[in-house]
């Protein structure tokens, strides 16, 4: 993956802007499915997390319902039924498309239905915001912190596929299915993240807010993954 890095200075550090591009982001195919996800709490560096597991599938269940809200607002017909395409489908018929999906990503009592996925051949492209509370941007930035906080942040949005991945938590009766973001973190194509200073009073250490703006656009198109152009 390709990294480039830019900081903008006047005097001090005020802003720092940073790309990551796995591959070529594909032609646009008529309209990209974007939407945007939001994270306020604790986002700690990888290597400093002692409960990794449990700290990554907090924010995991942080994003949860904003996930099940897009499902329903965008991809209702996943939700009720197999209609999906018109010549050739991706899945079997018989029960809703959602509950197929969770039915593949099941992690002991969990069901995750991850919104990209392998199969369906689509790119997906993070654009974020990351606030903090750091005096001097140019600390986050030593020793590649931010790059170990957004480590963790990619690990929470991936379907997990251990229960040592959940941390202990227990299903609750509104994560039945749990919706996440992705299959697997290696199907991000393309991250563009600026850092900025966050003016509100921090109410723990390491708390962040992310304003994280998601683009999906099919690699190469087929009637399944239609709903992503």
């Amino acid at each position: 993956m390709c990294v480039q890095s830019q900081e903008c200075r006047d005097g001090v550090v005020t802003t720092s802007v940073r790309h990551w591009k796995a591959e070529e982001w594909p032609l646009g195919i008529g309209e990209d499915l974007e939407f945007t996800l939001v994270y306020e709490g604790p986002l700690l560096a990888h290597h400093e997390v002692r409960e990794k597991a449990h700290h990554k599938h907090s924010i995991r269940k942080y994003f949860h319902p904003q996930l099940r809200t897009l499902w329903r607002q965008k991809l209702d017909h996943w939700l009720i039924g197999t209609q999906v395409s018109k010549t050739k489908r991706l899945w079997n018929a018989g029960p809703p498309i959602v509950e197929q999906i969770a039915a593949n990503f099941s992690t002991g009592p969990f069901n995750f239905v991850p919104l990209v996925t392998e199969q369906l051949v689509i790119a997906c492209k993070l654009d974020i915001l990351f606030l903090h509370h750091e005096v001097g941007l140019g600390r986050i930035i030593q020793g590649g912190d931010i790059d170990n906080r957004l480590k963790t942040l990619f690990d929470a949005l991936r379907f997990p596929k251990k229960m040592d991945e959940i941390g202990g938590w227990p299903v609750s009766e509104d994560e039945i299915p749990f919706f996440c973001l992705l299959e697997d973190d290696g199907l991000i194509t393309e991250v563009n993240v600026r850092a900025d200073t966050l003016l509100t009073q921090p109410s723990a250490i390491g708390d962040v807010k992310l304003i994280i703006r998601v683009t999906l656009r099919p690699i190469q198109m087929f009637d399944f993954n239609s709903d992503f152009a």
